[in-house]
């Protein structure tokens, strides 16, 4: 099995991205658990989610855990029509991630940053574990994600 938290480790490192790589032991889905762990509210805890079209493709797209994707216009950002949400056993056999885990550090899928997320002096999300997360400033997670589209696809 590929060491994802690793991998997150290795991609932030070679790039120079301050990072520090968290073990909570809570759960990653839950919100509510997390954020008083780290002294935050909602807003720099931020959710990696697997987007899939009707042809089978694949892309990532990261926003804060408070808002939702608009998929239409998400569908205009990656110019793929017909996306959906992934299920459970679709996110890991896309992945190879558990739900909650899902770090757009280790993977080399399409990544979409909402670009509300910029603006994050401390910006969470998973770091291949759901009870291990990444914590960097909003900016510096697209430097992370290579290639990544940063545009606005929330509401």
């Amino acid at each position: 099995m590929e060491d994802f938290v690793s991998l997150t480790e290795k991609r932030l490192s070679s790039l120079r991205i301050p990072c520090q790589i968290v073990s909570h032991g809570t759960y990653g889905r839950k919100t509510e658990q997390i954020a008083p762990f780290f002294g935050i509210g909602k807003g720099g805890l931020l959710k990696t989610l697997t987007f899939v079209s009707e042809s089978g493709k694949a892309i990532i797209a990261i926003l804060p855990k408070g808002r939702e994707v608009d998929v239409p216009l998400l569908e205009t950002a990656a110019g793929i029509g017909s996306l959906r949400l992934a299920k459970s056993p679709e996110v890991k056999a896309i992945t190879g991630m558990e739900i909650g885990g899902v770090s757009p550090f280790a993977l080399s899928l399409p990544v979409f940053i909402d670009s509300s997320i910029e603006a994050e002096k401390t910006a969470i999300l998973a770091a291949g574990d759901p009870e291990i997360s990444a914590v960097l400033s909003g900016k510096d997670i697209e430097k992370g994600c290579l290639g990544a589209v940063k545009c606005s696809f929330t509401k």
